[in-house]
């Protein structure tokens, strides 16, 4: 390979007398990288008294690169002379290694994600592979993992005729959806921008036992001051004390429409973090189709909608117009994205609003979801979901005796112990078993 570079470039100088010089410095540019290259071969194969010192790499008495601060002293052999592939990979372990102890062998294991977990790992990398297809095969192969994948997760999860917008931040698809509402509302929003606010200011509703930082985090996205944030009391006299106070949000809704302002949307929560229990989905549907809002869903209790049985609470969030799936923390599937589905006729707002897109790398990004959703398959995933309702049922006989000796404090410290942390953290279902264990003693 070497030499036909050699002679590619004695061709170009006899052809074109022109590029006689520049053709010269690349000559000598490339002779310097060959033997730039040889020396390198002779340092890796032992030879390395035979080779200046200068032209060594740092490395420790195990053959192995130094860290990076020890590469700072070298700076000309990495901007001139180029690393192989070993001193690189080398390099890169040093950095994963350097703030952990010799004698720790935790520290240096990986998590353990299991075959599914690789399957999603293997599908950011055939991500780089695919993107220098040709654009016909590219735009055929992209069609067909988006088509599939929105359809499996629609037919999954029982939200039917939906799109599907996959996003890295959970929080990201309630942005886009609260974009696409602005656009739908207000016409004038594309042109005029924040101006198209003074006829009337939006409002976005939330329960007050959301996740901190839900609403500032659209506010701030959206450019919208946090006067358009309404946060919504729960309700502490009947039922959960974390569920949202629905006739207090009537209340509020009115007296917003009566200051001339605009309810666009509302958030709830289908189960959350915290001890959060689904909300009246129901009551919150009929409160949003009579002031003609925006409704919503998100939390873990979505997932079981994957279940032959269902409860009615969490069933009512097929009604919804848009929810938030996060099946990464409830399958144990690494860096596979988010899935926000919306139901919406209009696709030149959804375009607007970011929801779809014509970029390559975004329109691979359900490719991991894609492999791993096809190894599990649909009875896998309903598997998954189910051990953990028997997880927590196991559970919930436990802290019937135990209440009944007046003991729920106790309980609350045995959530957290660590063995079942542990136990839940194999099954890579530890997020969502947690939450519902904790529905349970609350």
């Amino acid at each position: 390979m070497k030499d036909v570079l050699f002679t590619y470039i004695h061709q170009e100088q006899t052809a074109d007398p022109k590029l006689r010089t520049q053709n010269s410095r690349m000559a000598d540019l490339t002779v310097t990288a060959v033997k730039a290259e040889r020396t390198q071969e002779r340092v890796s194969s032992g030879v390395g008294d035979r080779v200046p010192k200068q032209n060594q790499l740092p490395r420790t008495p195990a053959g192995r690169v130094r860290n990076t601060i020890d590469c700072l002293c070298y700076p000309l052999d990495v901007l001139h002379i180029g690393q192989n592939v070993a001193n690189i990979f080398h390099l890169v372990q040093d950095l994963m290694c350097a703030d952990t102890d010799e004698n720790d062998e935790q520290n240096h294991k990986l998590q353990n994600m299991g075959k599914q977990g690789h399957m999603a790992l293997l599908g950011h990398c055939l991500t780089a592979y695919l993107s220098v297809l040709s654009k016909d095969r590219f735009r055929k192969l992209t069609t067909r993992i988006l088509s599939d994948t929105t359809l499996w997760l629609c037919r999954l999860f029982r939200y039917e005729n939906s799109s599907a917008f996959f996003h890295e931040d959970d929080r990201e698809g309630l942005v886009r959806v609260c974009r696409l509402v602005l656009h739908t509302l207000y016409e004038d929003y594309a042109s005029e921008g924040y101006a198209a606010f003074s006829s009337a200011q939006p409002i976005v509703y939330q329960s007050a036992s959301s996740r901190p930082g839900l609403g500032q985090h659209i506010c701030n996205q959206l450019g919208l001051p946090l006067s358009s944030l309404c946060t919504v009391p729960c309700n502490t006299v009947f039922g959960s004390q974390h569920q949202m106070d629905v006739a207090f949000l009537e209340k509020l809704i009115k007296e917003d429409m009566d200051a001339g302002k605009l309810p666009l949307l509302l958030i709830a929560n289908a189960g959350h973090f915290s001890v959060d229990r689904a909300y009246r989905l129901g009551r919150l549907k009929v409160l949003c189709e009579q002031y003609s809002m925006w409704l919503h869903v998100e939390g873990v209790s979505l997932a079981t909608l994957a279940l032959d049985h269902v409860s009615s609470s969490v069933k009512r969030a097929i009604n919804c117009d848009s929810m938030t799936l996060t099946l990464g923390p409830w399958l144990g599937l690494p860096a596979v994205p988010a899935i926000t589905l919306y139901r919406h006729e209009d696709p030149a707002l959804s375009l607007a609003a970011g929801l779809t897109s014509s970029q390559p790398v975004e329109k691979l990004r359900p490719l991991p979801l894609w492999l791993s959703l096809q190894y599990l398959g649909n009875d896998g995933i309903v598997q998954k979901i189910r051990h953990a309702t028997d997880l927590v049922s196991s559970k919930h006989n436990v802290t019937q005796r135990l209440l009944s000796f007046g003991t729920k404090t106790l309980i609350g410290d045995l959530c957290l112990n660590k063995a079942v942390w542990r136990i839940f953290s194999r099954e890579g279902i530890l997020h969502l078993s947690l939450v519902w264990l904790s529905l349970i003693v609350s």
